[in-house]
This record gives C-alpha cells, sequence and structure tokens, in this order.
C-alpha cells in the first residue's frame, strides 16, 4: 500500500485546502449505520466483496484521498493461515467522482455524466469495471493468533469505547487516509472500526502503519521480521495506553 509515504509527499501542496481540526484519535471508531449506507461506503464493499468471504478471519480497507483504495487481511485455509492483499485495476472514488461530486453548469443545472471522461483517462465508467487482484502468503499461526488478538481488542474497545477528557488534544490533519477494521465477534456478527490517521503517538496510527507492512508482506515486499517488528510496535504502544487508563482511574 505504501499509503503514508505518498500521502506525506502530496502534503505541502494540498495542505491549504484540506486542513482541518480534528481530536487525537487514540481509539477506533465504530462504523455507524449511517456510514454503512452511504453510497462510496456501499461501493467499496461491492469492489472489495473478497473480503467479506467466509474463509477471511480478519481485514482492512485502506482508504485515502490521492491514490486507489487497497485491503489486506488474513485467511484461513486448510493449509493454516495466510496473509493477503487485495488490489483493484482503478480507484473507486475517482471512478465514481461523478456520482458522489455533483456538477453543474453557471445556471446552476447538474452537469450529465459523460463515460467519455473516464476512458480517456484510463478509468472504467463504471466500479462494476474494477478488476481486483488478490495475493496471499503462508502466515504463522503464532502470528496470525497475534494479529487476531489485537484486531478483536480494538474492535471490542470501538463497542465500549473509554471516555474521551473533555478538552483532548485536537490538532490539524489532512483529509488523508482512513482505514476501516473488520472481523466477526462473537455476540455482534461483522464489526467494522474506522481508523484514521491523525497523531502519530497512537494505537491508532501504529495500526495503519502496521496494516501497510501486512500488505507488503502478503505482496512478498515485506518480510516476516519486518511484519513482527511493526506487530510489536502495536502491542507495545497499546500496552502503554492501557497502563495510562489504569492510572488514570486509580487517581
Amino acid at each position: 500500500m505504501h499509503r503514508v509515504a505518498r500521502l506525506l509527499l502530496l502534503l505541502p501542496i494540498l495542505a491549504a485546502a484540506q486542513a482541518q481540526s480534528a481530536r487525537t484519535q487514540k481509539h477506533l471508531v465504530l462504523q455507524s449505520a449511517e456510514d454503512r449506507r452511504d453510497e462510496y461506503n456501499v461501493i467499496l464493499r461491492k469492489v472489495f466483496k473478497r473480503i467479506y468471504d467466509e474463509d477471511v478471519v480478519l481485514s482492512v480497507l485502506c482508504v485515502p484521498s490521492f491514490v486507489p483504495e487497497e485491503a489486506a487481511g488474513i485467511l484461513k485455509t486448510s493449509k493454516g493461515y495466510e496473509a493477503f492483499a487485495v488490489t483493484p485495476s482503478a480507484s473507486t472514488w475517482s471512478t465514481e467522482y461523478h456520482r458522489f461530486i455533483k456538477e453543474v453548469d453557471a445556471h446552476g443545472k447538474e452537469i450529465p455524466f459523460n463515460p467519455a471522461r473516464n476512458t480517456k483517462t484510463g478509468l472504467p465508467t463504471s466500479y462494476r469495471g474494477i478488476k481486483t487482484r488478490l495475493q496471499s502468503r503462508p502466515l504463522s499461526a503464532n502470528l496470525a493468533e497475534r494479529i487476531k488478538q489485537l484486531w478483536q481488542a480494538k474492535l471490542l474497545e470501538a463497542l465500549h469505547p473509554p471516555p474521551e477528557p473533555k478538552d483532548s488534544e485536537r490538532v490539524i490533519v489532512l483529509d488523508g487516509v482512513s482505514y476501516y477494521y473488520a472481523m466477526p465477534l462473537q455476540g455482534h456478527g461483522l464489526v467494522t472500526a474506522e481508523g484514521k490517521l491523525v497523531d502519530q503517538n497512537t494505537t491508532v496510527w501504529l495500526m495503519g502503519e502496521f496494516s501497510e507492512v501486512l500488505s507488503g508482506y502478503a505482496k512478498g515486499k515485506a518480510s516476516e521480521g519486518e511484519l513482527k517488528k511493526a506487530l510489536k510496535c502495536v502491542e507495545s504502544q497499546r500496552a502503554n495506553q492501557t497502563s495510562e487508563v489504569v492510572l488514570n482511574n486509580s487517581e
């Protein structure tokens, strides 16, 4: 995926237009029913339908602002676990831009979509024309279990979020990358929660970085050692945040 690196290259250019204030996100935010009905999200689920199959243990859908969406996760096969990455042939947002953002003429009349505009830029005329490619690579059971425990813990936290301090820190962010983590949880069905990259000093940010490495591992671009290192970073940060919560509750 490499979203973070590519996005950072665009920041100076887009800062003036895209900057906004947001609270530091220390935990994932549960996807609401309204979000699930959002047309863009509905279409993304259709394009990336593979990540919702029964053999998928957990997944993460990366939704950036300026490059195509991608997905990664873990599969359970007859031979064991596999890390996987799903890459599309085109950006869903760019392909269906006319559906999400309506254009009007000088008189305020909506301009009909011209399929030739997509064709000229190499895009399909509909999301139905987007093809996806799945790449996978064996993953040890021990490593898969650690990743499952991380997803489960963070999604359960999204279902029962800790209270936010009234004076929680706000930072200036760009309309950048969101990660949608999903996993079936007993008693809840498939749970999906969003993580926005706002503050580097949070588990949410490190989970985003880990998702990139997981995708790279599935594609053969990252080693198992790199995957373990990225996972350890998230686990350590999570342990530190848990300790902070315990200390704050005891005061």
